[in-house]
């Protein structure tokens, strides 16, 4: 998939399909999915469907400056914001997105590993003075596991499951857990539970499971570094087209693992639906198998699957939750 230089160019095809957009009698929300690698951005309407001349998707800058990280945000809100205004379309919020740790009440980074330069920032009030906007203007915060979950839910995928947990795979390490149609959350309304940092072979899981842990584990596999240039895209790649033995072995201890973290979190919260999302998890029939076979003593677990809109879901899912805050 093609990067794009510029956040004011758009992207010429979106990786997921929308619905026709229906204008009379809707709101619409600018939502943004901050990742790692890339910020998506769309313009959604109250009825799920998404313009798709507002789709976005520029890189983040997340070891970038506090000037560079914010001034990216700023453009990509802007950008959006004129495309609904260019046709006339209400905007009742903007909502984001975004890995933790965070505080999606106050709007305040906690990471450390990505987004380091505007750790502690009050995000909300930045971006309000930056944009120019009143301050009763409506910007909500939430996990992107979270936003992914409540836009795959919209899709279906969980087949009317009470309790599922989603996995966010990518940059970092997310999780949701929901029951009986609501999200569980902590006070500060992170996830329940924090997957990506618990402990593993003396670090944390997400030394394992996520893009540079993957990368670091196949040149380990290799004995070096036979290429200068390579990701996580490449690697599944020439696991799944060319059968190379140390990519294919880098996915099947991904699906060990997390089949190893998972499992007491699924059994002790009943899950009845697993699903996998996040860019890493394109490859899930590279690291499915393993997975399902750690996982298939847990009775109460049916359906393990990967996302149906790994791109979209997280852009409908801050949409859903922008529209239900109006209610």
């Amino acid at each position: 998939m093609q990067v794009d230089q510029d956040p004011s160019e758009m992207s010429e095809r979106m990786p997921f399909k929308t619905e026709t957009r229906r204008q009379d009698g809707h709101n619409y929300a600018v939502v943004l999915d901050v990742g790692g690698t890339f910020v998506k951005s769309a313009v959604v309407a109250s009825d799920g469907t998404l313009l798709p001349e507002s789709y976005l998707r520029s890189p983040s800058i997340s070891n970038g400056t506090a000037e560079e990280i914010i001034g990216c945000l700023v453009k990509t809100i802007r950008i959006a914001l004129h495309q609904a205004d260019k046709q006339k379309l209400p905007v009742c919020g903007i909502g984001l997105c975004v890995p933790g740790p965070f505080d999606y009440n106050a709007g305040i980074s906690f990471m450390r590993h990505k987004f380091r330069a505007i750790r502690g920032l009050e995000l909300r009030r930045v971006l309000i003075e930056r944009l120019c906007i009143g301050e009763e203007t409506n910007i909500y915060f939430e996990s992107d596991a979270h936003a992914f979950l409540l836009g795959e839910i919209w899709k279906d995928t969980a087949q009317g499951a009470k309790q599922i947990v989603a996995v966010t795979l990518g940059t970092g390490l997310g999780a949701a857990f929901m029951s009986d149609g609501k999200i569980l959350r902590r006070d500060s309304r992170t996830p329940l539970c924090s997957i990506w940092s618990l402990p593993y072979e003396g670090g944390i899981v997400e030394d394992r499971i996520s893009r540079e842990g993957i990368i670091a584990r196949y040149k380990e596999l290799c004995g070096g570094a036979p290429y200068k240039r390579i990701d996580v895209k490449d690697i599944a790649c020439l696991a799944a087209k060319e059968k190379d033995i140390a990519s294919l072995q880098v996915f099947k201890e991904i699906g060990s693992i997390m089949g190893e973290v998972l499992a007491p979190l699924i059994e002790d919260f009943q899950a009845e639906c697993l699903i996998m999302g996040g860019q890493i998890s394109k490859a899930f029939p590279l690291f499915s198998p393993p997975l399902r076979a750690r996982l298939e003593r847990i009775h109460s677990l049916k359906i393990i699957t990967c996302g149906k809109e790994i791109d979209g879901s997280p852009l409908y899912g801050m949409a859903k939750l922008v529209f239900d805050r109006m209610l």
